[in-house]
């Protein structure tokens, strides 16, 4: 018996905020956002670390001084456990790698 496992998008769980996990294990998650129009938020950390690569369009990551990093289609940013950030776009496609969640 084979210990891999494909996840059909048909089977996929929408969270709260309209990400769509596809994976989730002890130690880490995968989802994908549709982002539109997300309003700039209030900075905050996480207990993770987020990879996140960004398929199409814009991403902007503010970080705790409140510096803009744009990140286009076909980059990626890192955004280590405790770190202060934002996060807002008009418009992206987003591929979100969640690590060491409890």
């Amino acid at each position: 018996m084979s210990n891999i496992v494909n996840v059909s998008s048909s089977t996929t769980v929408a969270g709260s905020r309209g990400e769509i996990e596809h994976v989730r294990t002890d130690g880490y998650s995968l989802n994908f956002w549709n982002l539109r129009e997300l309003a700039k938020g209030a900075h905050h950390s996480n207990e993770y670390d987020i990879a996140i690569y960004v398929v199409a369009g814009t991403l902007h990551v503010y970080d705790e001084a409140d510096e803009d990093r744009v990140i286009g289609a076909g980059d990626s940013v890192l955004i280590p456990a405790g770190t202060e950030y934002s996060m807002s776009s008009e418009s992206a496609d987003l591929v979100e790698y969640r690590t060491n969640q409890s």
